[in-house]
């Protein structure tokens, strides 16, 4: 990121400058881009910011005013069953099909047979 942006000597760089220097392919740098601008903008997993100079911690940000403000912005649907865990289906890359309703298989078939269930005489 350091290079891309060109943090470290003010000179932004392409991937295949990025790629040469560590000896991987370019649609690899690419890749590791895409990832961890993923994991920079998920509004869960963000919280504080450090400031680091040369191996040294300078400061910190907090942001979790900024994380819960793009939390509040994308509406986060609950697993249906346990009603544990947050399905955020609308910032995921869509594989088409209908929206997740649960957070795994087992809760999946939990719900499936609390239906058969209550529809049993």
């Amino acid at each position: 990121m350091a290079l891309r942006f060109g943090l470290t000597d003010g000179k932004p760089r392409a991937f295949d400058e990025i790629a040469s220097i560590y000896g991987i392919s370019r649609e690899y740098a690419k890749q590791i881009y895409g990832d961890v601008i993923g994991k920079m903008q998920h509004p869960l997993r963000s919280g504080d910011l450090e400031v680091w100079d040369q191996g040294q911690l300078i400061d910190t940000v907090d942001t979790p005013s900024y994380a819960s403000s793009l939390a509040a912005a994308i509406p986060v649907s609950w697993c249906s069953q346990c009603h544990e865990v947050p399905l955020m289906t609308h910032v995921e890359i869509s594989k088409g099909g209908r929206p997740r309703t649960h957070c795994s298989a087992r809760c999946r078939q939990a719900a499936y047979r609390a239906r058969r269930r209550a529809a049993a005489p």
